[in-house]
């Protein structure tokens, strides 16, 4: 956060999207957040704590990297394109170039048509400024296929992640955004 350029705006667009997406925290814990808080610290600096009840059921364990796939999607503020009433828009992008605007994509158009193997999910090293203009979120998806495969996850928590991801998806259609 500290080498952004619009750091309240980041600080913003990270609020606005709080659990919404589940987020992956990679090596050493290897877990999925499907339920979190964003805790903002500005002390000697700004940064971002990402914080869950430990006890909670929605913290799933033992989940390895391979079970991510790219989606060359990027999550933007609304307001960036023009569009203040949205929330956040999705858009292609390749090599931090974004695609023509009309690729601009609404979330609940492209999240409702996913597989139900495939959940959008962010990991802890996704926010980012694009062009020192404005934050961003490189989304990735969760593939529940490869993820049952590896067996880490027992039947019933494999049930309680997609379930809860599921719902996810759902409140985003809900949004209309």
């Amino acid at each position: 956060m500290e080498n952004f350029k619009e750091k309240m705006l980041a600080l913003k667009f990270a609020r606005s999207i709080e659990n919404i997406f589940g987020v992956y925290i990679g090596d050493p814990l290897n877990q999925i957040y499907t339920r979190y808080f964003l805790e903002v610290y500005t002390d000697h600096h700004i940064s971002i704590l990402l914080s869950t009840d430990p006890y909670s059921d929605a913290i799933f364990d033992g989940v390895t990297e391979d079970c991510l796939k790219s989606s060359r999607l990027w999550v933007f503020p609304g307001a960036f394109f023009g569009k203040p009433n949205f929330k956040f828009l999705l858009a292609k992008m390749s090599s931090n170039h974004l695609s023509s605007p009309e690729r601009l994509l609404l979330p609940s158009k492209i999240l409702s048509g996913l597989s139900p193997n495939y959940m959008p999910i962010i990991t802890n090293e996704d926010l980012c400024e694009f062009q020192q203009k404005t934050p961003c979120l490189n989304l990735k998806f969760i593939d529940l296929n490869r993820l049952r495969d590896t067996g880490v996850l027992p039947p019933i928590k494999m049930n309680d992640l997609s379930l809860s991801m599921s719902e996810k998806i759902q409140n985003l259609v809900g949004l209309g955004c």
